[in-house]
C-alpha cells in the first residue's frame, strides 16, 4: 500500500503530520470476542468500563494480571455483534492465553480478527480525510498522536489506499519523534510485563467505579495508598546520552527510555523514562550517568507551535 501513497522526507512527513494530515501504518494485534455473554465477560476483564459502550464508541483499556502487572493495553470497541480489542503488535498471543484462562462458564468466545488493518491519519486535517472512508471503516477512534486511527478490512485496501492517495505515508522514526513527544508509552519501551498502569500515565483506562475486574484490587490499593513507586516523565537534555541511568545527589533514580530529537526543538533532545515518585516533580534537574543534566517534563511535552 505504501508505495501508492506519497513518500516524503523525514521532515516534510513530519510536519505534515502537524499542520495537514500524514498516514501512519499502524501495526495491530487484533481480537474478536463473540457470544451472547461478550460484553460482561470482557467487563471482568479489562480496566474500564466497556459495558456502557454504545453501538461504534471505544475506549482506551488495559489487560492486567490478578498482580495488577500489564498484559496489554488496548482499544475496546463495541462493533454489535461482537468486542473488537486492538492490541500493540506482539500482545495477542499473551492477550488469548489470559483471556481465555479466566473464561469458565460464560458465553463468549476469543478470535483472531487477523483480516482487520489499520491507517493513523495524524494532523488537523485528519478527518477531512478519513470522511471518504466511512464505507469501509470497521472501527475509528482518535489516536494519542492527534488525529484518527481508521480499522478497515484487508478487503478494502485498494479502496483505502485510492481514497488517500497524494498524502504523506511516515516512516517509523518520525512516528517515534511524535510519540515520544506526546508522551504516549509503548510496549518493548516503556512497558513490560512487570509495568503497573498507574506508573506510566494510564490513569485515564482505568475506571475506579466499574466493579470488580482482575486485577482490580492491587491497583485500587496503590490508588489509595498515594501511588506507585516510580512514574513515567518527560526529560529535557542538552544532547543524546549514550547511557540510560538517572541519578540524583549520587543515587540512582530512574532510567531513560526512549530517546528522539525533535524538529521543533532541534537544540536539545527529548526522551522518556521512569523516575521516582518523589523525584518526579517538573523542573527537577537528574543527571545522567554521563553527567549530562536532564531535567524532569511533564508530559506530553509543551513544544511550540507547530
Amino acid at each position: 500500500m505504501d508505495e501508492a501513497l506519497l513518500q516524503t522526507t523525514k521532515q516534510e512527513g513530519y510536519w505534515a503530520a502537524l499542520r495537514g494530515c500524514a498516514l501512519h501504518r499502524m501495526t495491530r494485534d487484533y481480537l474478536r470476542v463473540l457470544g451472547p455473554e461478550r460484553t460482561t465477560y470482557l467487563q471482568g476483564m479489562v480496566t474500564n468500563d466497556v459495558a456502557s459502550l454504545e453501538l461504534g464508541a471505544s475506549v482506551a483499556a488495559a489487560v492486567v494480571t490478578a498482580k495488577g502487572a500489564l498484559i496489554a493495553v488496548a482499544r475496546v470497541a463495541n462493533l454489535g455483534d461482537s468486542m473488537l480489542l486492538a492490541l500493540d503488535r506482539g500482545r495477542g498471543e499473551a492477550t488469548v492465553a489470559h483471556l481465555t484462562r479466566h473464561l469458565v462458564s460464560e458465553e463468549a468466545e476469543i478470535e483472531s480478527a487477523s483480516e482487520l488493518r489499520s491507517l493513523a491519519l495524524l494532523g488537523p486535517a485528519a478527518a477531512v480525510h478519513a470522511e471518504p472512508l466511512q464505507s469501509y471503516t470497521v472501527a475509528r477512534w482518535n489516536t494519542p498522536l492527534g488525529g484518527i486511527e481508521v480499522v478497515y478490512s484487508v478487503e478494502s485496501e485498494d479502496a483505502v489506499t485510492s481514497a488517500l492517495a497524494g498524502l504523506p505515508c511516515l516512516d517509523e522514526a518520525t512516528v517515534e519523534i511524535l510519540r515520544v513527544e506526546q508522551g504516549v508509552p509503548l510496549f518493548g519501551a516503556e512497558l513490560n510485563d512487570t509495568t503497573i498502569p498507574l506508573e506510566c500515565g494510564l490513569a485515564s483506562a482505568i475506571a475506579y467505579d466499574k466493579g470488580c475486574y482482575v486485577g482490580q484490587e492491587i491497583i485500587a490499593r496503590a490508588t489509595h495508598r498515594g501511588g506507585v513507586r516510580r512514574k513515567l516523565r518527560g526529560f529535557v537534555m542538552a544532547s543524546v546520552p549514550s547511557t540510560r541511568g538517572v541519578m540524583l545527589d549520587g543515587k540512582n533514580v530512574g532510567t531513560l527510555t526512549s530517546i528522539v530529537k525533535s524538529p521543533r526543538l532541534p537544540e536539545v533532545a527529548l526522551a522518556l523514562g521512569f523516575i521516582l515518585r518523589e523525584n518526579a516533580v517538573a523542573g527537577t534537574v537528574t543527571v545522567t550517568e554521563e553527567a549530562t543534566e536532564a531535567t524532569v517534563s511533564d508530559l506530553p511535552f509543551v513544544l511550540p507551535r507547530p
